[in-house]
């Protein structure tokens, strides 16, 4: 999904997803272009320090336990006592622009959504399967079926920011002349280095391959806020299943009468709903002594002579 729009009379918002659908680009045109979180990684630290330069020089350290192989640059900002961090690939976001066809010509500015999406709403439907959602003060990219009300991405949904970042094309390639003077001064360090190198290189590329197929397997997100989110979701889930069965052991050892008799366990709702008859109320403590014993919440109602007990999960 592309959303643009005028901004300031001047250039339009195209917020950029690797997912996005193709649109047609005017050539005199100027783009803010918006990064989904899909394109970058970030990171919230506190650190000692205490200008953004210093943050920027130690940033490849504080990512690199999470960063898949690649070249990457870094930019900061500081947010009240904290430092925001972000990662990103210059390679991947020149060339998914050059798929959409948005030359460097036509790009106003560059910025992310974690500056840019204002996060009044909880959760913005980027399409069908996905949302734009803040998590721990972090803008991350969730299943859509997690939120039921989400609202579709609009354009009133962003806001000017000034933390923008420019691509650079070659920042990662050093000349020859430069390679031959820092081999110069780097000579001295090759020998005492080169017996270490050689003993754990092997076992870097081995962790580093180990991570890749991790993250691959696992289908994991690009950031540890969203991992988290997933981790806990499917965590209560685990919980609501071990007291389902929990729960549904209670009632199979339940002690009826001739007369009496369970019509109906069904699950809806995150609640267990069990129907009996031939059973009066005050027969419902000999039926559901566990849950009386672990003082279970019961709601219980009575209709066309049948007793209806729910439990919630």
């Amino acid at each position: 999904m592309i959303l643009f729009f005028n901004f300031k009379q001047k250039a339009e918002i195209f917020f950029l997803d690797n997912s996005s659908a193709a649109v047609d680009i005017g050539r005199d045109k100027k783009y803010h272009i918006i990064l989904s979180p899909a394109l970058y990684w970030i990171k919230k630290e506190k650190l000692p320090l205490k200008y953004l330069h210093e943050v920027k020089k130690i940033a490849p350290t504080l990512f690199e336990d999470i960063l898949p192989k690649g070249e990457y640059s870094y930019f900061a900002y500081k947010e009240e006592d904290n430092f925001i961090l972000f990662a990103y690939e210059d390679k991947e976001i020149l060339a998914l622009l050059e798929k959409k066809g948005i030359s460097p010509t036509n790009i106003a500015s560059i910025s992310f959504s974690q500056t840019a999406l204002d996060t009044s709403v909880e959760a913005l439907k980027i399409d069908d399967e996905r949302v734009l959602t803040k998590k721990e003060g972090m803008v991350v990219v969730l299943p859509a079926l997690w939120f039921l009300d989400a609202q579709a991405l609009q354009k009133h949904h962003f806001t000017p920011s000034k933390h923008t970042i420019k691509l650079e094309q070659f920042s990662h390639i050093i000349d020859t002349k430069t390679v031959y003077k820092l081999g110069v001064f780097l000579g001295a360090f090759i020998v005492i280095l080169a017996v270490e190198y050689f003993t754990y290189y092997g076992v870097l590329q081995k962790l580093s391959q180990q991570k890749e197929q991790l993250f691959k397997q696992h289908k994991l997100k690009p950031t540890l806020i969203q991992n988290s989110a997933i981790l806990t979701h499917y965590e209560s889930v685990a919980v609501r299943q071990e007291k389902l069965r929990e729960y549904i052991s209670y009632i199979l050892k339940a002690q009826l009468m001739k007369n009496e008799k369970i019509t109906e366990i069904a699950y809806e709702n995150k609640k267990l709903h069990i129907v009996l008859q031939g059973v009066q109320k005050d027969a419902l403590q000999r039926i559901f002594t566990d849950f009386y014993k672990k003082k279970i919440a019961l709601d219980i109602q009575e209709k066309a002579n049948q007793l209806i007990v729910e439990v919630a999960l």
